[in-house]
């Protein structure tokens, strides 16, 4: 079971998520909203689309033990820009995303790819 509060700020180019454990004084920060996987063993989040230069770009995945988070993977490089992630299944994550440089030239005609992340645990 995972009791915590969600609390999800977004700024101009920046956004975080704190979940507040409720009944420890323990917070995790994520990059973004949260998507539980259908096992409630894994936690992902993305970055917002491509911002300012030093904020993250990429995937977290978060594994959940008896209610605690621990950072499983966090992917962060400047290639690709995520644009929207779902679980397929208990441990497999599907996102589709764009390239940086397509991003900013082409904006929305952009050409969108599709990738598959398997955890093996």
């Amino acid at each position: 079971m995972i009791d915590k509060y969600i609390i999800l700020g977004t700024y101009w180019e920046y956004a975080e998520c704190l979940l507040i454990d409720k009944s420890a004084d323990k917070t995790d920060t994520l990059w973004n909203e949260p998507y539980l996987s259908p096992s409630s063993e894994f936690i992902a989040a993305q970055s917002l689309p491509y911002g300012l230069e030093g904020l993250q770009n990429g995937l977290q995945i978060w594994k959940v033990k008896n209610g605690y988070l621990t950072k499983f993977i966090e992917i962060d490089q400047q290639e690709r820009i995520p644009k929207e992630l779902a679980w397929e299944k208990k441990n497999t994550l599907v996102f589709s995303y764009v390239k940086v440089n397509d991003f900013w030239d082409k904006q929305e005609k952009a050409k969108k790819y599709y990738a598959r992340l398997s955890i093996k645990n």
